[in-house]
């Protein structure tokens, strides 16, 4: 597991900018036969700010590889949040991956998988959404499933149009072991709460949500109404 970032400064710039930190602090996938097409991936991280100033996540790729260390595959576009990471703020990053984007025969062909964060100094916070009272819920579409409510609070002085929630489900011994992301997009108007669902989901494994003993939502704002 990997986090990658660079700050670029002028030679003359006095006092020296103090290097951004960031690490993947904890990561896990799944491999699971969608009973349909066949197996998929559902592979999740905590990432951290171990430094003394803020950072902006850029990008971030999940990878994945074979036993014999040769690559399966990766995904450059996965849900992250939020966008910008206080010094010790925790956020996630959740890639699900579809059965037939990979020749997956069994489980054990994925072997690992890497996270790279392509990340820099960001003078401060950016799309700002505060999530709390997050809860486990029951979901109308599958009674076998859940997924979490949560209220979330814009501080920002415009509506919402488009955001990314996303929801770390740990066990009683502080493992990550799973993560939402937002299958609803309501406006939060400008200085409102909004209650929304976290329940995007592609586990087939149900047993998992009797694990969770704590949640911790993050969120960020993707673009403002005009």
């Amino acid at each position: 597991k990997t986090a990658t970032g660079t700050v670029t400064s002028e030679d003359n710039e006095e006092p020296k900018q103090e290097e951004p930190k960031l690490e993947v602090s904890q990561q896990k996938y799944y491999v699971y036969d969608d009973g349909v097409s066949g197996y998929a991936i559902a592979a999740f991280c905590e990432i951290k700010n171990t430094g003394n100033i803020p950072v902006g996540i850029n990008s971030v790729t999940v990878q994945y590889e074979k036993a014999d260390g040769t690559s399966l595959g990766d995904n450059g576009y996965p849900e992250f949040a939020p966008l910008v990471l206080e010094p010790g703020e925790i956020g996630f990053v959740v890639s699900n991956e579809m059965a037939g984007m990979y020749t997956i025969n069994a489980p054990e062909d994925v072997a690992k998988m890497n996270v790279s964060i392509d990340y820099g100094a960001a003078k401060d916070k950016q799309n700002v959404l505060n999530v709390s009272n997050e809860q486990i819920v029951d979901t109308p579409f599958n009674p076998t499933q859940k997924g979490v409510s949560c209220t979330v609070n814009n501080p920002g002085e415009k509506d919402t149009e488009y955001f990314t929630l996303l929801v770390g489900m740990y066990d009683a011994s502080g493992n990550l072991i799973g993560v939402t992301f937002n299958s609803d997009m309501p406006t939060i108007s400008a200085g409102g709460d909004t209650i929304c669902k976290s329940d995007g989901w592609l586990m087939s494994d149900a047993s998992i949500w009797d694990k969770v003993a704590s949640l911790k939502g993050v969120a960020y704002v993707t673009s403002y109404m005009e």
